[in-house]
């Protein structure tokens, strides 16, 4: 199975699957289904013998023809590969793991490197961290995807050895690379297919040899486990509470708003006391006392409003 979801880091939502088969008719289990070809179900057949790097790239399009609020494309080594990056890019912004493969080479400056080579050069730059979590980054062009920004980090469960992102946007730091695939290893692989598998039933409870009758299980699983996940988003989120993120915001700004006003209020009254004789300077804070309470009346009065 393919899918694709969208995360914000938070909530994890699956927008797009495929059940992927092999091509060749004489390695499945069963005949193949006779359908109709113009049906969904059809469609559906035949597209489970493509190849799963020719779904990848026909789900990134279905998403950009649907307007999703998409900032970056996330994915695992499995789909790194230079001519899939290059597609994706046309859409989205690419953030991925990299394979350390001899056919995936990188120029940097006048030469080309393979990235183990490349990783040996961070480490002998000067001001890099080879003890780090973040070992360094390097600007490459990758010979057939385009330009990356290559961040190696350290392996957290063997120190031996290391990772390295790729990233497209070569506008972000080295550290929002590692944050943005982070969230990518937090919730779409482990809460997603953990939940899906273990509370919905996607593993165990079902029987059956027909394709449509698999797809539409799956379908309906996901749904499902789409629903949950909006109405956990409608608890957890303090966002989705009607008018209370907003008013909090605009409280947040009318407090800033008063601090202003007290620092103006302040500095005028220290070069007031240096200039001003008694009597004038307790005009001027009689004078200071009345505009700030002005103002607090201003804040209390905007709140009531905004309530």
């Amino acid at each position: 199975m393919l899918s694709a979801g969208w995360s914000d880091g938070h909530s994890f939502v699956p927008w797009d699957l495929a059940l992927l088969t092999n091509a060749q008719t004489h390695k499945r289990l069963g005949p193949d289904p006779s359908l109709d070809r113009r049906t969904h179900a059809g469609k559906r057949s035949q597209e489970a013998t493509c190849k799963a790097s020719d779904l990848t790239r026909q789900m990134v399009r279905h998403a950009r023809a649907q307007d999703l609020p998409i900032d970056y494309v996330v994915f695992d080594s499995w789909y790194a590969q230079p001519g899939l990056i290059a597609q994706i890019l046309q859409s989205f912004p690419v953030v991925c793991m990299l394979k350390n493969h001899p056919h995936y080479l990188d120029r940097h400056g006048k030469r080309i490197y393979t990235l183990e080579r490349l990783y040996a050069k961070i480490v002998g730059r000067k001001g890099s961290h080879p003890q780090g979590s973040i070992i360094g980054s390097i600007k490459v062009r990758m010979l057939g995807a385009g330009t990356l920004r290559v961040v190696f980090i350290r392996d957290r469960r063997d120190k031996s050895r290391w990772l390295a992102l790729g990233s497209t946007d070569l506008g972000i730091t080295p550290e929002h690379i590692c944050r943005i695939y982070a969230k990518r290893w937090a919730i779409a692989p482990i809460l997603g297919v953990k939940q899906i598998k273990q509370h919905l039933g996607l593993v165990g409870q079902f029987q059956g040899r027909a394709y449509p009758a698999c797809l539409a299980f799956i379908s309906i699983v996901f749904l499902r486990y789409i629903m949950l996940a909006y109405y956990q988003r409608q608890l957890q989120d303090g966002r989705t509470i009607p008018g209370l993120f907003y008013a909090g915001c605009q409280e947040l700004q009318a407090i800033s708003l008063l601090c202003c006003f007290q620092i103006i209020l302040t500095e005028a009254l220290i070069i007031l006391s240096h200039s001003l004789n008694p009597d004038s300077f307790e005009a001027a804070c009689s004078i200071c006392g009345i505009i700030e309470q002005f103002t607090s009346n201003f804040h209390d009065n905007s709140l009531a409003f905004i309530t």
